[in-house]
């Protein structure tokens, strides 16, 4: 598997972790403590002023989730502590990071756009999986984490450092990509009893790692008990399906060519649920962007730019840039090719990087 990075300043962001769960967060915390230090300072920040002070209402629901990890994913609470001692920071904050618990009782407009499009031609299948991830406020220091398990898996994962949890872009050696986009609304209440008994956000690293198939990834999610929901879109070698999951139910779309999602249900039957194009158009356009650009795009350049895309500029574009320090901003971007292994990244937006070079950067291979 390679990733290839066009940033050499940025290489110590690309992280070889190996090892059992708690063995690769402890070499996670060790590199990244800064990162995730700055990372805990801005989502306390966001946290603080999106509840006015008020974060005690969120508090009380931290030991439902953690008896939850302890009895249901012990896997998942070696990791966290394995983070916590490498970076020394405190258990409760890594926890506070992982379980964002915040994020499902008030709505936020999340801000990512992701895509999958299959193309046939005479040498076979091309696959290819693309994410931006967009935020206003909160963590932004992006980190890619090399997994190698010790039974043979192998993942490439694009995500906030100190976070497992929610990875925007995964591709591992299964021949399975997942991206994500978030879709949380004040018509979307959650129940607090489902963190005793579920994820509270859909745990996108877990879902890659025990699944081999798109039909693997379908059942998992009908069976995952969670509190919120999200959009997926599941590909491998010449198929994707698209999952719209909200706290109780899935809504599947299969795609013979392209598929795309945003920060709303693209299901008719679902539009009320998620924000309207007049209370959150950004939403909008850029789903209908990408997929009026996917029609004639044919190589990892095309897809690239797609990534890097203008038009609407600087908030309903598809890559976002904050302007006199409002607005979202683009973290990072990040394009799949399924077939051969192989996920490019830009930290930040990925219109600083001309598509035309994307192949010219830095090969880490593992």
């Amino acid at each position: 598997m390679k990733v290839i990075l066009n940033q050499l300043e940025e290489k110590n962001r690309v992280l070889r972790l190996t090892g059992t769960d708690y063995e690769q967060g402890f070499q996670h915390g060790v590199l990244t403590a800064g990162l995730i230090k700055k990372n805990l300072t801005d989502m306390k920040k966001w946290v603080h002023d999106l509840y006015g002070g008020k974060e005690e209402v969120i508090r009380q629901y931290y030991a439902d989730a953690l008896n939850f990890l302890r009895t249901r994913r012990p896997e998942v609470l070696d990791e966290l502590k394995g983070i916590s001692e490498g970076a020394r920071i405190p258990f409760q904050d890594i926890l506070f990071l992982n379980v964002q618990i915040y994020f499902t009782l008030k709505w936020v407009a999340p801000e990512c756009s992701q895509f999958c499009s299959i193309l046939k031609e005479e040498t076979g299948w091309k696959t290819y999986t693309g994410k931006n991830r967009d935020n206003s406020a909160g963590p932004r220091e992006t980190v890619v984490l090399c997994r190698e398990y010790p039974y043979g898996l192998k993942m490439i994962e694009v995500g906030f450092a100190g976070i497992v949890t929610g990875p925007g872009n995964v591709l591992t050696s299964r021949g399975i990509s997942i991206t994500s986009s978030g879709v949380w609304s004040e018509r979307l209440p959650v129940n607090p009893e489902d963190f005793k008994n579920g994820e509270a956000l859909p745990d996108t690293h877990r879902l890659a790692k025990n699944i081999s198939s798109i039909e693997e990834a379908e059942s998992y999610l009908k069976e995952l008990h969670r509190a919120s929901g999200i959009n997926y879109i599941v590909a491998r070698t010449g198929e994707a399906k698209l999952f719209s999951l909200s706290a109780r139910d899935v809504k599947v779309r299969e795609t013979g060519k392209n598929i795309c999602a945003t920060n709303h249900y693209p299901f008719e039957e679902w539009s009320d649920l998620s924000q309207r194009e007049n209370e959150y158009p950004s939403t909008h356009y850029r789903y209908r962007r990408i997929l009026r650009l996917m029609e004639e795009a044919h190589s990892e350049k095309d897809f690239w730019s797609i990534l890097s895309d203008h038009k609407e500029f600087p908030q309903n574009s598809i890559c976002r840039h904050r302007q006199h320090g409002t607005g979202a901003m683009t973290t990072y971007g990040a394009l799949s090719f399924i077939e051969d292994e192989i996920m490019y990244v830009a930290f930040g937006n990925p219109c600083q990087i001309p598509a035309s070079q994307i192949h010219d950067g830095i090969i880490l291979e593992f």
